[in-house]
């Protein structure tokens, strides 16, 4: 029932009720109980109508929020460091075969052959000299390489099996080490899958083990995830501190991977807080930095971050400009899940631009991916955004 309707049943009914008792009639209490019953009924409604709406205000409200927070993960987008210390991964080194896979697995990472790597990894697992932590380190880098394609329950796999075989190390630090970076790399699959509070005590076990063991690049790496999780979670100034508490060690130390990553986890903050100018400084600084090193998947979640200051900014082809080069480059490295948020962030434009047919296609094939490697993160966006443009059509 409208609210207008509504109004109009109800006031008829007042009108009648009123026009009965002032004219004699032989049914007139029969009527006014008849009235009395309409008017309450219909005042009832109304009431429940308005409720209604002003919930439907306030999650339309909360829905265009999320969309701030819609990048599957190339807002988030590999914007972490898998907190695996690289001397525990040079330990695969200590025997001739062991580091000639470890350099043949390490090229192939570099040309983007993940499944290539992972077979060279899975050879120091099998290997007769390998000891327990060349086991741990391979095999968090054989889960890396599966996250790196959105294989997140093979990765979950062989990060679990790292935590397991970490407990037979004997080496008190490298013992921890193995425990921490396993914890770490765990937390980062329950934040794919959605389950936020989860992974945040998966970070936070990680980071107390780094903080006890001294390991400052660990620190740096917890403290860069857990404020991930409070972004996801918008608690703004809660991830703001994490960042920079981040960025403070990782310049330190400097490690520019870990700065770039920092700088734009504060920009892509700064961006949600619609001070845009700020957040396109920290990006483009990012984006320069991801360039220098080399880093192809940072300077795609950077390119598609940047896309979206200039959408918020209503610059809609600079925009589209962005995200269509980001698209290009995950596809070219084969990163499905950033390639699931192009798409979705592209269509998201057009949508914007009213080319509705080319904004379905982009948000479908966004979809597709996300429903072929069971990924949720942006998923209800996108859904949404779909049955938006198939009501208008």
């Amino acid at each position: 029932m409208s609210l207008i309707f509504g109004f109009i049943i109800a006031a008829g009914a007042v009108f009648l009720g009123v026009y009965l008792a002032i004219v004699s009639s032989p049914n007139k209490l029969i009527i006014w109980i008849s009235c009395g019953i309409i008017f309450i009924s219909c005042v009832c409604k109304l009431v429940i109508n308005i409720r209604e709406r002003k919930k439907r205000k306030k999650k339309e409200k909360k829905d265009e929020i999320k969309e701030e927070y819609y990048q599957i993960k190339a807002e988030r987008g590999e914007l972490v460091d898998r907190g695996l210390p690289m001397e525990y991964i040079d330990g695969l080194g200590d025997h001739p075969e062991l580091q000639h896979y470890l350099n043949s697995a390490e090229k192939l990472e570099d040309e983007n052959k993940y499944n290539e790597a992972i077979e060279e990894y899975k050879k120091c697992l099998s290997h007769p000299r390998a000891t327990n932590d060349n086991k741990v380190a391979a095999n968090i880098l054989i889960g890396n390489c599966y996250y790196n394609i959105s294989q997140l329950t093979e990765a979950e796999n062989n990060y679990i099996q790292a935590l397991i075989i970490s407990k037979k190390v004997k080496d008190k630090n490298e013992r921890l080490k193995g425990k921490a970076s396993g914890l770490g790399n765990i937390g980062l699959i329950y934040s794919d899958k959605g389950e936020l509070d989860k992974a945040l005590k998966y970070h936070k076990d990680a980071l107390k083990i780094h903080r006890e063991i001294g390991y400052k690049l660990g620190e740096a790496s917890a403290l860069g995830n857990i404020g991930l999780i409070y972004k996801d979670k918008e608690e703004l100034d809660k991830a703001l501190k994490y960042y920079n508490d981040a960025l403070k060690i990782v310049k330190g130390i400097g490690y520019k991977l870990g700065e770039a990553n920092q700088l734009g986890n504060i920009g892509v903050i700064y961006k949600v807080k619609r001070e845009l100018d700020k957040a396109l400084k920290y990006l483009e600084d990012t984006l320069k930095i991801d360039r220098e090193i080399g880093y192809k998947r940072g300077e795609a979640n950077q390119l598609g971050n940047i896309g979206l200051i200039y959408r918020a900014k209503g610059e809609l082809d600079k925009a589209l400009k962005y995200h269509k080069d980001a698209l290009k480059i995950h596809r070219e490295i084969g990163y499905k899940l950033g390639e699931a948020s192009a798409l979705g962030n592209i269509g998201l434009i057009y949508k914007d631009k009213e080319e509705l047919d080319k904004a379905l296609k982009y948000l479908e094939d966004a979809l597709k991916i996300l429903d072929k490697y069971n990924l949720q993160y942006g998923r209800e966006i996108i859904q949404r955004a779909i049955d938006d443009i198939k009501k208008q059509k």
